[in-house]
């Protein structure tokens, strides 16, 4: 599951993240609400892929899956751990949106 969970993680933040940010900053300014809200979204959206390969592995013996996806991912979702993928895309997107703005403070004069 690491391996996995690890493509998973940086192909999130690779493609789906700052691939949300640039198309989120072309269409409207990117505050820190919004920055958060997409990685707020995005953490809670990786964990459908996580719970799918869960699932597939879910049956006797690491076999088929003897229950239905949508049940299993209703079971999984009422984890309190569940809560650590958008927690954890939440903090990805505010340090990432406080790093831009720092650097941005400094060496990049704000247009206005």
């Amino acid at each position: 599951m690491l391996i996995p969970g690890c493509v998973i993680s940086y192909g999130a933040t690779i493609f789906l993240f700052l691939t949300s940010l640039f198309l989120l900053s072309l269409w409207r300014p990117v505050t820190a609400f919004r920055a958060c809200l997409v990685g707020l979204l995005l953490g809670a959206l990786v964990f459908v892929p996580l719970t799918w390969l869960e699932w597939k592995s879910s049956g006797p013996d690491s076999g088929p899956p003897t229950e239905n996806f949508l049940v299993f991912f209703v079971r999984w979702t009422a984890d309190p751990l569940t809560a650590m993928f958008p927690l954890a895309g939440l903090i990805t997107a505010g340090l990432y949106w406080w790093l831009v703005t720092q650097r941005r403070g400094r060496s990049i004069p704000s247009p206005g």
